[in-house]
């Protein structure tokens, strides 16, 4: 049995690689990406560019009429689809839960500005504060301010794959056949450094910290 999933998914497949004899290989599919084991979950890929689609339209009329924008995406706890879709589309800031200080630093950004410009903020679903409350901390601050809030929501769990995410799918289903008929059992197919991994389940946890490089990006923009 192949299957495909998250994390919820592994967790099935670890109890059932257990009690039963039958040889199980997971393929990760999801648009979190917050599964170890692989760079890359299928579904991932698709929803970046989704969400760099829409919020490239938002920013013409961000831009027309000197609005400040708070745009949230999905990605559940997990910043992944923020960060990757804030820095695609040039953002202003990107609030994320992995980093608990950048409200701090948009707060500081926002307090001079003047609407003379766009400004978008790229906010996480599972950021602590949210994007509603960011908006009513940054009206406080600073009351005369055009802010709107908009939320992207499930078209980014919905649509075709990009053309990333089909070669992924086929490269991991290739692979979760072929190890099966090489003998494999109860490991997930990934991709690390662009090379194909097998990982047994009880290693496919739930990880939440976004690579360092990326990271580091994110702190020099929220700077």
């Amino acid at each position: 049995l192949i299957a495909i999933g998250g994390d919820g998914t592994f967790k099935g497949l670890l109890v059932f690689s257990e009690l039963c004899e039958l040889p199980f290989l997971g393929i990760p599919g999801t648009i979190d990406n917050d599964l170890a084991g692989t760079d890359f979950t299928l579904g991932f890929d698709s929803a970046v560019n989704t969400a760099i689609d829409n919020i490239d339209k938002i920013r013409d009329t961000a831009e027309s009429h000197n609005r400040i924008f708070l745009i949230e995406v999905m990605g559940r706890d997990c910043g992944y689809i923020a960060i990757n879709a804030g820095l695609g589309v040039g953002a202003d800031a990107i609030l994320i839960p992995e980093s608990g200080q950048d409200f701090v630093r948009l707060l500081d950004k926002i307090k001079n500005y003047e609407s003379e410009d766009a400004f978008i903020v790229i906010v996480a679903e599972g950021d602590e504060l949210g994007a509603e409350i960011t908006a009513s901390k940054i009206k406080e601050l600073n009351p005369e301010v055009d802010l709107r809030i908009t939320k992207l929501g499930h078209v980014q769990r919905g649509g075709n794959p990009s053309a990333f995410d089909r070669m992924l799918g086929i490269r991991l289903g290739a692979a979760s056949v072929n190890a099966l008929m090489n003998g494999e059992r109860n490991v997930m197919a990934g991709i690390l450094d662009n090379q194909l991994k097998f990982t047994p389940f009880d290693g496919v946890v739930k990880q939440h910290q976004v690579n360092e490089e990326l990271y580091g990006l994110l702190k020099t923009l929220n700077t």
